[in-house]
């Protein structure tokens, strides 16, 4: 169980960014999709909640969350994102999730690895992952290493799964429940 007295979610991609695009789909359409669902589950649950504006860039979203939150461990900041790879069978992209954790910081791995437990029984994939930060392309995240809140970073199944509205409720239903959970502790 955390602490966290406010949860803040950003959908991955804001301003003119696309992310990853998959035949007719945007990776910022479905997560902006997705964070207004999440958000709107969280808040049902009791959780207080805000959303980073959609129209911001990641600078500008770290931004707005550090001069309304600057270092305050009680707020728990995060970005969905959907990834994008080649190679994978549809199910596989379909449900894998994984959430990125800030390296060497023990609370923010254990964290992660409990959202990871959530995804494993949530989804029933093997291939749900948590991973420390350096591991990104780019050897860090600035969402993760210059946010002055916890914050964690979620991937929620590829691009090259399934990209019905139906899917991504599902995706958006058990990714609340289990932040509410790890959250909670109920």
């Amino acid at each position: 169980m955390y602490n966290f007295q406010r949860v803040i979610l950003c959908a991955g991609h804001g301003g003119d960014d696309s992310g990853a695009v998959h035949l007719n789909f945007k990776e910022a359409d479905q997560t902006i999709y997705l964070v207004d669902k999440i958000a709107n589950f969280l808040k049902i649950s009791g959780l207080t909640v805000d959303v980073v504006p959609h129209n911001l860039n990641l600078t500008d979203s770290i931004n707005w969350i550090n001069t309304r939150q600057r270092n305050n461990m009680e707020v728990l900041s995060v970005e969905i994102h959907r990834d994008s790879a080649t190679g994978l069978n549809f199910d596989d992209a379909s449900t894998r999730c994984g959430v990125y954790f800030e390296t060497g910081n023990n609370k923010s791995r254990d964290f992660a690895l409990n959202i990871q437990k959530g995804f494993l029984e949530k989804t029933s994939n093997k291939n749900c992952w948590a991973r420390p930060d350096n591991v990104a392309s780019k050897g860090r995240l600035g969402w993760i290493q210059d946010i002055t809140t916890f914050t964690s970073l979620l991937e929620l199944g590829f691009m090259q799964g399934k990209n019905t509205l139906e899917h991504l409720d599902w995706l958006a239903k058990i990714t609340a429940e289990i932040l509410f959970k790890t959250i909670t502790g109920d």
